[in-house]
């Protein structure tokens, strides 16, 4: 995740349409782009947003998401610094 862009986790639920195609997310909201899969897990994808776009329509671009058929959660994703680690750890 670059700071451009707001990444947001999309859970499924196993019947929806989105499981079979889940680039159709893109579809649910005119700033969304679709970036895939979550690991192994069938049911969680990410989608992602332009920071410009995401900062004037959060709350709708969220919505948007909820309220689509078969989603069942959805979590902006936090970008997390990871810690360097002393050369004494090694």
């Amino acid at each position: 995740m670059n700071s451009e862009t707001v990444e947001i986790a999309v859970y499924l639920a196993p019947t929806s349409q989105y499981v079979r195609q889940p680039g159709a997310l893109s579809t649910v909201h005119r700033s969304l782009g679709y970036k895939g899969q979550v690991g192994e897990l069938y049911d969680v994808h990410i989608v992602q947003v332009a920071r410009a776009d995401w900062d004037g329509s959060q709350r709708e671009i969220l919505d948007a998401l909820m309220s689509a058929p078969g989603v069942v959660r959805v979590e902006p994703q936090q970008r997390k610094q990871r810690s360097k680690r002393a050369k004494d750890e090694f």
